[in-house]
């Protein structure tokens, strides 16, 4: 997904009280929730894994694993010279590295878990293994998803600075993101159900669902058939479902 779903994820947890855990916490967080996107400086690699976006650094092992000690030691660094430099913080935290530790791993975890909701694939489990993951939740960009963190995230911000219950709206808004995408995949499953229901005598070798951008309810699918037959249909809970129409010679794999 985009960095400022990422960032908005990170921020979220923040706000529901992790940040309150050690000093550079929020920035752990959200820098951890960027972390694997570090792969598009390596596009020059001969490793493929390490190459290809979405790969080594979006994989548990890399980029939930490997990467967030080194970003929980630069914050480290970053507060032991402003420490040194007599740099006073407004939170008045203390410095936990065992917490800074923990929140980059968490800011990590977050970023392959919410690529692995979209249509362009992740590879979570290199380099044990090079296969692709993906589900059908989201789409690459989700302004609802935006809005719906964004929004707990200000009233959080609002009720931090008059002193009230800041907690409470960003576990609204963590809770809205979890039930959106939940709702989402649902959607998708049932979509892909109906294309044997509806019609079983469609041999299904292959199939793709996706939500538009904005009309999050609505699910296109691409069903291929053998012999690189290539149909498309539609379905939403208020236009129903359209049939695989226009089958073509095709290959989804070009």
């Amino acid at each position: 997904m985009d960095n400022f779903t990422h960032s908005l994820a990170g921020w979220a947890l923040g706000q529901a009280g992790l940040k309150m855990k050690t000093r550079k916490g929020l920035a752990a967080l959200i820098l951890g929730a960027n972390l694997p996107d570090l792969d598009v400086l390596t596009g020059w690699a001969a490793w493929e894994p390490l190459a290809t976006h979405r790969g080594w650094t979006h994989s548990f092992i890399g980029g939930a694993v490997l990467l967030p000690p080194l970003l929980a030691v630069l914050l480290y660094m970053l507060d032991r010279w402003q420490v040194s430099r007599g740099v006073s913080f407004k939170s008045g935290l203390p410095m936990h590295f065992g917490w800074l530790l923990a929140l980059s791993f968490i800011g990590a975890l977050t970023h392959p878990l919410l690529d692995w909701q979209t249509v362009y694939a992740v590879q979570l489990f290199t380099p044990a293994t090079m296969a692709w993951y993906h589900e059908e939740s989201l789409f690459i960009i989700d302004v609802w998803l935006w809005s719906g963190m964004a929004a707990a995230i200000w009233v959080s911000r609002k009720r931090e600075k008059a002193r009230g219950n800041w907690r409470r709206p960003a576990w609204f808004g963590i809770a809205f993101a979890l039930t959106y995408i939940t709702a989402n995949w649902g959607l998708s499953e049932y979509t892909k159900h109906l294309v044997g229901v509806e019609q079983p005598d469609v041999e299904v070798e292959r199939m793709y669902v996706g939500n538009e951008p904005v009309k999050f309810w609505k699910r296109d699918f691409v069903v291929r058939a053998p012999e690189g037959r290539v149909g498309r249909g539609a379905f939403s809970p208020f236009d129903g479902y359209t049939p695989v129409s226009g089958w073509r010679a095709d290959n989804l794999d070009n």
